[in-house]
């Protein structure tokens, strides 16, 4: 025996059918090809009974001897299954090329639907009662105006896909209807050819409000068409008020709302911080905090909120003030009041011995305490 050339490549061979798990979709294929099979066969029987009946009498009672035989009757049962379950399974088919019934559930469900409905429509009663289906004209023009009513509805599916591949009423201009500061005209370009599909008709304004929205700077967006060409778009930018804690190296701005969102400015705005989701309440407390301290001149630049709800204020001159948490016995409110109102003598005080006040911590119920600025401190 010759050696195997090291130079020709083995190739495995394929699994033999025998290894694979039988799956519901595995006879359902098989099943349609068979059943093909069958009725090209079957319509050599079919060809046999319209020439007996074309050549007399005689030639009709042979051929009606042999269809009415038990054998007879079990081909033309097979037959009228074949032609049952082939029909069904077309029209089922027509339904997974328009994209439905893939999910795993719904495949078995109507493999196993097709089954039983194939077995019942292709029933022929073998002891000739008239019980199948073939002997009941009016389930027969039921079956047959639901067909029509499939088909066409299938037909006007087609008409209105054919529609939407058809170049007319093209869209060919977006109008911007409201003016924008921080969106460029190039974002909203590659975002129109990016979602805008279809034409005029056929366009999905939700998906591409949605894409719209997903750009920096925009809060909300909101589309109409325009006839003949076009689509309106209104923009509604973020107003950014303060800049939050970025995550994961990314930019974060707070906008007038209280809502979050990735974005970047250079711009001069206060500094948030906070646990995620408290942004709201940040913003709010930033809000009151500038109120107060309007009336000594001053304006906070960071707020702080702490994991244990502790609030730290850091002023436009350095001046850190520690509020602690919000108690009902003794409110922020109250806390930095009392700030304000001894500000201008607690200055005057101080003038001369501290070098520079660096922290005031304002967490005592009658009072606060002043500490001087330490090296590195701004």
């Amino acid at each position: 025996m010759a050696a195997p050339d090291p130079n020709v490549r083995t190739r495995p061979l394929s699994p033999h059918l025998d290894v694979y798990k039988w799956q519901v979709q595995m006879l359902t294929s098989i099943l349609h090809r068979a059943t093909g099979i069958a009725l090209v066969a079957g319509m050599l029987g079919l060809v046999w009974g319209l020439v007996a009946l074309a050549g007399g009498e005689k030639s009709w009672a042979t051929f009606a001897t042999c269809a009415t035989s038990l054998l007879g009757k079990l081909v033309l049962l097979g037959f009228s299954w074949a032609l049952a379950y082939h029909l069904v399974n077309g029209v089922r088919h027509l339904v997974q090329d328009a994209g439905h019934g893939y999910a795993i559930p719904d495949f078995y469900l109507g493999a196993l639907l097709l089954i039983v409905f194939a077995l019942n429509l292709g029933w022929f009663p073998i002891n000739g009662g008239g019980e199948g289906f073939w002997d009941r004209p009016v389930l027969m023009n039921l079956s047959a105006d639901l067909l029509y009513l499939i088909g066409g509805g299938l037909l006007a599916w087609s008409g209105v896909m054919a529609l939407q591949n058809l170049p007319a009423f093209p869209l060919q201009q977006v109008v911007v209807a409201t003016p924008v500061n921080q969106v460029s005209r190039a974002q909203i370009e590659h975002t129109a050819r990016t979602v805008l599909t279809g034409n005029f008709f056929t366009v999905n304004l939700d998906a591409t409000r949605a894409a719209f929205e997903r750009m920096p700077w925009v809060r909300s967006a909101s589309l109409r068409r325009l006839w003949p060409d076009g689509v309106e778009l209104s923009i509604e930018e973020h107003r950014a008020v303060a800049r939050w804690t970025p995550q994961d190296g990314e930019s974060r701005l707070v906008n007038a709302q209280g809502d979050v969102f990735p974005a970047s400015t250079d711009e001069p705005l206060p500094r948030l911080l906070g646990p995620e989701g408290s942004a709201p309440r940040v913003l709010e407390r930033h809000r009151a905090f500038s109120e107060a301290l309007a009336a000594v001149g001053r304006r906070p630049m960071v707020v702080h909120l702490s994991a244990r709800e502790a609030w730290q204020v850091r002023l436009d001159d350095g001046v850190v003030l520690e509020l602690g948490r919000d108690q009902p016995k003794h409110p922020l409110s109250e806390r930095l009041e009392r700030y304000v109102g001894n500000y201008a003598a607690a200055s005057a005080a101080v003038t001369g011995r501290l070098p520079a006040i660096g922290t005031v911590d304002l967490r005592y119920p009658n009072g606060f305490a002043l500490r001087p600025k330490v090296s590195g401190q701004s």
